[in-house]
């Protein structure tokens, strides 16, 4: 969030070291936060035996205690600053905050936490080898439906979420392109999910890897060769995340384990919407160093950073893994 969090802090007269250490420190909160929290949570849950609920309670009460004591920390160090109360003009009203949580709520349909159940479900809820082959067609069989109405909520509201966003009601394609892409990343997550639980570590890398390759030589080429701009970001996107959709199905389904089960799908959805204000608050965080560039210059430079992350992920794979 600091790409977002960091100038508005500093614009309000903190020095750019303590806006950092608030943003820093902030972040660093959401790993004991409840509900969802960090990782060393579940890890916690499963080496004690106890439920995570347990551990959610226990972690509640320190939690707000830590976000009380930045909240005093910093309301301090702005009355050492001089800095003085943000002008009411300049806070959101509740109407206009409002208004737009209906898209909010469309966005996260799209995910419904589907990809981290899926893994949560094939090693803690199954018994039989038949109920793990059965879980990805479950989740899909779940997910699918809900991500197409979600598509078709937002592609009605294309221009409002475009005027909204962008401030032109003419950019609705690229909002609509966008959601197909995030639809289409949704159900290869989950069937990219499967191949992970599943431990066939070598063909989900493979696929991982692919899918950034060819989204990133699709951006060279449709931004770079043909100056499609952001359409050619979109674009590349959206191909890349149905070629490897298509090709995870054709490992992890087959004939014989198409068959979802209803057992399986309790579980599934109750991990699965737990997560979703997570992914939601993670699509809007990775997605908010593009808007706050499209504020400063426009959607050519916007279409440039989209090729420079592509690379950027690359090198990340190819170094890390």
């Amino acid at each position: 969030t600091g790409v977002v969090t960091i100038p508005m802090i500093k614009r309000d007269g903190y020095p750019g070291h303590k806006a950092g250490a608030i943003e820093a420190v902030a972040s660093t909160g959401g790993q004991l936060m409840p509900p969802v929290m960090g990782a060393s949570a579940f890890l916690m849950a499963e080496f004690l035996a106890v439920p995570y609920s347990e551990i959610v309670l226990a972690a509640l009460v320190p939690a707000v205690l830590y976000y009380v004591a930045l909240f005093i920390q910093a309301d301090l160090e702005a009355a050492k600053l001089g800095i003085r109360r943000v002008p009411k003009s300049e806070i959101p009203s509740a109407r206009s905050v409002a208004g737009g949580l209906h898209f909010a709520f469309a966005f996260a349909v799209l995910m419904m936490g589907l990809p981290s159940a899926v893994n949560k479900v094939y090693h803690r809820d199954t018994v039989t080898e038949d109920q793990q082959h059965r879980v990805t067609s479950t989740a899909l069989f779940l997910g699918v439906p809900v991500m197409a109405f979600g598509v078709l909520l937002l592609s009605l509201a294309s221009k409002e979420i475009s005027r909204i966003l962008i401030g032109d009601e003419g950019a609705a394609d690229l909002v609509r392109l966008a959601v197909a892409g995030g639809a289409l990343s949704s159900a290869s997550a989950v069937a990219l999910a499967s191949l992970r639980a599943s431990a066939r570590a070598a063909v989900y890398t493979a696929r991982t890897v692919s899918q950034f390759g060819m989204a990133m030589l699709l951006n060279l080429l449709f931004v770079g060769r043909y100056d499609l701009g952001v359409h050619g970001v979109l674009w590349g996107n959206l191909i890349s995340h149905a070629m490897v959709f298509i090709a995870s199905l054709m490992v992890v389904l087959s004939p014989s384990n198409l068959r979802p089960s209803r057992k399986l799908a309790t579980p599934l959805l109750r991990f699965g919407l737990l997560l979703v204000p997570v992914m939601l608050c993670g699509w809007v965080i990775d997605l908010s160093d593009r808007y706050v560039l499209r504020l400063f210059t426009g959607l050519d430079e916007v279409a440039i950073y989209g090729v420079g992350y592509k690379i950027g992920m690359i090198l990340q794979i190819a170094i890390v893994w």
